[in-house]
């Protein structure tokens, strides 16, 4: 199950195709954000988004182990059936790199075509997603696990990556501020960020009501369902399994 960031949307698309943008509520792994000892990957800092252990990981790259990671080798196959694989879409956020980044200590992180990817400090703090758009601290960017990664680098100091915490002077953790850490030495929480293609959708539910909704979304019934829930924002979505077009059973 996943929060619903927006239940209609075209921001990841470059041909306008309509996706349901998800983020995982629970983490689904814990990990550092750079691992990769290679020196000839093409990395020019260790919070290279593009380059990063965190990246190949989450983009099915074989043979990246880390001593923290709940799925040491790949985990879209471990988590995700091909069904539900072939349901996401490739995102891109162009348009992305526009936003106001609210802490203007963050840098942007585009995307290329993943399916899996973590959310940036921009994303985390759009309102349009559910989060909020003040610097301080928001419980809407807060998770049930802890809070963790985000793929955005830090812009002066190149050794760390965004996240959705901070550790304050006397090393007390506060949640849901856009901050950033080491990116080869903190161990945080994975949340992985996704779209699910809108046409493959046929019904979704939400798990407090179980009220099942038509595979065309009413936006403003179901997205303001989602925001009055607060922080039990959690859906599920079933998709086409591509074998039996009566009945499809890819459960997200």
């Amino acid at each position: 199950m996943g929060r619903l960031l927006d239940a209609d949307t075209t921001d990841f698309s470059r041909d306008g195709e309509h996706s349901i943008f998800t983020v995982s509520d629970g983490q689904v792994s814990c990990d550092i954000y750079w691992w990769n000892k290679k020196t000839d990957n093409g990395q020019k800092c260790v919070n290279d988004w593009k380059y990063s252990g965190m990246y190949l990981y989450l983009i099915g790259e074989t043979e990246i182990e880390s001593p923290h990671t709940y799925y040491p080798d790949n985990i879209a196959k471990r988590l995700f059936s091909k069904a539900q694989m072939a349901a996401l879409i490739n995102n891109y956020n162009d348009s992305h790199k526009d936003w106001e980044e609210i802490t203007v200590e963050l840098g942007y992180a585009g995307l290329d075509g993943e399916k899996l990817f973590l959310l940036d400090a921009r994303e985390i703090a759009h309102e349009e997603y559910g989060f909020s758009h003040d610097r301080t601290p928001s419980a809407s960017r807060s998770f049930v696990n802890g809070d963790g990664w985000l793929r955005s680098p830090s812009i002066s100091d190149d050794t760390k990556a965004g996240t959705n915490y901070y550790v304050d002077e006397n090393l007390d953790v506060i949640k849901g501020a856009i901050s950033s850490v080491k990116a080869a030495e903190a161990n945080n929480p994975v949340y992985l960020a996704y779209n699910i293609r809108l046409s493959s959708v046929f019904y979704t539910a939400y798990r407090e009501e179980d009220q099942f909704l038509s595979a065309n979304l009413d936006l403003d019934e179901s997205y303001r369902m989602t925001k009055e829930k607060g922080g039990s924002n959690a859906w599920t979505v079933a998709v086409f399994d591509g074998n039996d077009p009566e009945n499809g059973n890819a459960i997200y």
